[in-house]
């Protein structure tokens, strides 16, 4: 909390530490963390809480797929493969516990990806959805950054020096969407990540399929491959001209598919 106060440089910083300023801000901070009969923060915060970190999960995974296939080198810092629930900056001379990550990663790797994608957004009747739980397991986060940075490798000169061009949205949910392409040569990637969503999806309602996404597409350029592969969801794609956003974006929130 004090790194947090300082860094915003308004009431204190690194060179003049405002003492009273941050006291004042610990004793408050400690006053409404402390569950009491007579505290009534905690009643207040929780359903906000709720609902601000289930729009916090998708908004996580689409700048972590923008991270990794933007143009330039994907930086992480050690510890943030998992969410990141610091007030500030990462900060990489913290602990990692590295052995967590390993056998996460472990149980990624030894599961198909129809496997672990069902497992964070398990379908439910009628078309819909139940509770993800990917808003309680951060798995789901390195389960992309493992797909996605294996997707990357693979297709190293594309995404390396690979040209960026914004993609073609049309329908009435195209606000909702951020789309581009990496060109290099024949080589093709198409970037696909929702944005927007306090007013795309109910809170906990994952941003997937015909229900979302309406008549929102993609338009491609002509001489572009009709046959793809999406390495996150390890689907095969056909496209002819435009790509339905609800057919890409019906499993997992964010899509890369090769071409």
């Amino acid at each position: 909390m004090v790194k947090a106060i300082r860094e915003a440089q308004t009431h204190s910083n690194w060179v003049q530490h405002n003492e009273p300023y941050e006291a004042a801000c610990r004793e408050f901070v400690d006053k409404i963390l402390t569950r009491s009969p007579e505290n009534d923060f905690w009643s207040d915060f929780l359903p906000f809480q709720n609902e601000v970190s289930a729009y916090g999960v998708y908004n996580s995974l689409s700048q972590t797929m923008l991270k990794i296939a933007c143009a330039g080198l994907p930086d992480f810092y050690q510890g943030s493969e998992l969410w990141d629930l610091n007030p500030v900056d990462p900060d990489n001379r913290r602990p990692v516990d590295f052995a967590q990550r390993q056998r996460m990663l472990k149980e990624i790797t030894s599961r198909s990806a129809v496997h672990s994608i069902h497992r964070f957004f398990p379908s439910g009747r009628n078309g819909g959805h139940s509770p993800p739980y990917a808003l309680r397991d951060a798995s789901v986060k390195l389960f992309l950054i493992y797909r996605g940075l294996r997707a990357r490798r693979a297709n190293r000169s594309l995404f390396d020096t690979g040209d960026y061009r914004p993609a073609s949205v049309a329908g009435s949910r195209a606000e909702h969407l951020v789309a581009f392409s990496r060109i290099a040569g024949p080589a093709r990637a198409l970037v696909v990540v929702p944005r927007f969503l306090t007013s795309l999806v109910r809170p906990g309602e994952p941003p997937l399929g015909p229900r979302v996404w309406e008549d929102t597409s993609i338009a491609l350029p002509a001489h572009t491959p009709s046959v793809w592969h999406n390495p996150i969801t390890d689907e095969t794609v056909r496209i002819q001209g435009q790509i339905p956003v609800a057919g890409i974006l019906r499993r997992f929130p964010a899509a890369l598919p090769l071409g």
